[in-house]
């Protein structure tokens, strides 16, 4: 009687990465924390300094700042509920990958506004530029630029080292912040010295170059994972061809690469062995070169006989054959 052995494999050491990535989960919340709190204040003397000075800078950086808030918020909350869910067997049970994708929402979420925040702070800028002119005070400006510059400085030190997808895409909002601060300083020395109005709204549009691009590449990294793209490196092809280089491997079907998360790689596949070699020793073999090769330590391998490939119809689901 001829036997089928399935065989599904999960290599990482789970006690090394579990206690490893909760460190990181509070470390990062904890960062997200401070950073919250520094941003709201920034906010508040922005939004302020904003009408005092009569600065358009100020103004779209202070609504800036609002979504920057609301954007470490979702981050926190994204970190809070996947913390909280490691716990909860019963949500377990329906989310089987538990809730790694939620900061990938988070993030999503997050660029999306950065690229929002964009717009209107171009309509006003225009608008500002086709003669809706109005005196800007350089000093006042000059100085909430200051405070907003230390502040923001010091959110994206504690988020620097950040480790979670949703967390790096609130430091790209800190960092824009921050390089938001820096023009208006510096277009609050020369407007000091100059007196030259149109600097104000042209600092803002200079000030959307570096917001936009890095929105985008946040919400294009955060939609290949939610459409299950394959991680770099690592693309369906080149792993069937690395399963079909294993001794006593004739055939391989239904292979899948993705991204879990932004710390999880995982591959499944269907492998048709000759009879030549034990499934356990293929197995053996497949995972080894898997992992070494293109570090995906979460593996599904399923080994099958020839005959049995045949009799399902397995060597016609996408098969690749030697």
């Amino acid at each position: 009687m001829s036997h089928h052995y399935s065989h599904h494999n999960h290599t990482h050491d789970h006690s090394d990465h579990h206690h490893s990535h909760i460190d990181h989960i509070g470390k990062d919340r904890r960062s997200l924390l401070i950073a919250m709190i520094t941003t709201a204040s920034i906010m508040v003397v922005q939004l302020i300094g904003s009408y005092i000075a009569n600065s358009i800078a100020l103004r779209a950086d202070a609504g800036h700042m609002l979504t920057d808030v609301g954007a470490l918020l979702v981050a926190y909350l994204a970190l809070r509920l996947y913390e909280a869910s490691k716990n909860d067997k019963k949500k377990l049970q329906r989310f089987t990958f538990g809730f790694k994708r939620v900061e990938i929402i988070a993030a999503l979420v997050n660029g999306v506004v950065l690229l929002s925040v964009c717009v209107l702070v171009i309509k006003e800028a225009v608008e500002r530029l086709l003669g809706h002119s109005e005196h800007v005070h350089g000093d006042t400006m000059l100085a909430v630029a200051g405070f907003g510059f230390i502040a923001n400085g010091i959110s994206a030190i504690v988020l620097y080292k950040s480790h979670h997808l949703s967390t790096r895409s609130a430091y790209l909002h800190v960092m824009s912040d921050l390089l938001s601060s820096l023009a208006v300083i510096i277009g609050g020395i020369i407007m000091h010295f100059t007196h030259i109005e149109w600097i104000d709204p042209v600092l803002s549009l200079l000030i959307i170059v570096f917001i936009v691009r890095n929105g985008y590449k946040l919400v294009r990294s955060a939609a290949r994972i939610l459409m299950d793209v394959a991680p770099k490196g690592a693309d369906r092809a080149m792993i069937e061809a690395t399963i079909l280089s294993i001794e006593g491997v004739i055939n391989v079907h239904d292979v899948h690469v993705w991204q879990i998360d932004t710390d999880n790689n995982a591959v499944s596949a269907h492998i048709v062995s000759d009879g030549s070699r034990s499934h356990e020793e293929i197995l053996a073999d497949v995972r080894t070169k898997i992992e070494n090769d293109y570090s995906l330590s979460h593996s599904t391998f399923q080994i099958e006989s020839d005959s049995f490939a045949q009799s399902h119809h397995c060597n016609g689901c996408e098969s690749t054959k030697k």
